[in-house]
C-alpha cells in the first residue's frame, strides 16, 4: 500500500522465540513510522526504533510495566 501503517510486534516467551531482530530490521528497513510493541521488555527494540526514528507505543496491563516502558523511551 501507499497509505501509512503501523506494525504490531508482540514479544511473547517461547522455547525457540521467532528473530525478532529480522522482524525489526525489516521494519526499518521499509521505513514503517509507528510500531507497537506488547509482551515481554520491549527495551532492546526501543532503542533500536527510536534510533531509527520510529514511533513506538508499548502496550501494558500494569503501570509499573507502562514506567518501564517509558524510561526506555517509547
Amino acid at each position: 500500500t501507499n497509505k501509512p501503517f503501523g506494525v504490531n510486534v508482540t514479544l511473547l516467551p517461547a522455547l525457540k522465540p521467532p528473530n525478532y531482530d529480522a522482524f525489526c530490521d525489516v521494519i526499518i528497513e521499509e521505513g514503517i513510522k509507528v510500531v507497537e510493541t506488547a509482551g515481554r521488555n520491549p527495551t532492546k527494540f526501543i532503542k533500536k526504533f527510536k534510533a531509527a526514528g520510529i514511533i513506538v507505543i508499548h502496550k501494558c496491563v500494569a503501570i509499573r510495566h507502562a514506567l518501564s516502558a517509558q524510561k526506555a523511551g517509547a
